[in-house]
């Protein structure tokens, strides 16, 4: 049984060029394509997924900016961990590039907590 990660962004302003610009690099920097395609052809690594994006017109509300879900890699006993904070740290800087919208961050119905602290999604707390 595959669990997922959810996300969404909530704001009344919609994402600026600048952000797009930003958050495309933090995808570029958080995509698994390559691990995706090695597990494919040779059954190596864990049994990752690309990462999720709905699109705006399928958004589940009007002032949803950024939105999706991603299954969580689990044929280890490690692949679950790692996926949730592969995630959860790209996650937190999509989540220092939007600002001002409120976020929620989930497996399945378990809420990820945002540490203040810390500025990032912790999924240990």
């Amino acid at each position: 049984m595959s669990l997922s990660i959810y996300y969404s962004a909530r704001r009344p302003t919609s994402i600026s060029d600048e952000e797009q610009a930003e958050i495309d690099k933090v995808l570029a920097r958080y995509c698994v394509d390559s691990r995706v395609k090695r597990f494919a052809e040779t059954g190596e690594g864990l049994n990752w997924q690309p990462f999720g994006i709905s699109p705006s017109k399928d958004s589940s509300a009007g002032d949803v900016v950024f939105e999706g879900s991603t299954p969580l890699p689990d044929n280890t006993e490690e692949a679950f961990s790692a996926g949730v904070v592969h995630w959860c740290n790209a996650l937190s800087a999509l989540r220092r590039i939007i600002h001002k919208a409120m976020w929620s961050v989930r497996v399945e119905d378990q809420e990820i907590a945002w540490d203040y602290q810390h500025d990032r999604y912790d999924p240990a707390k």
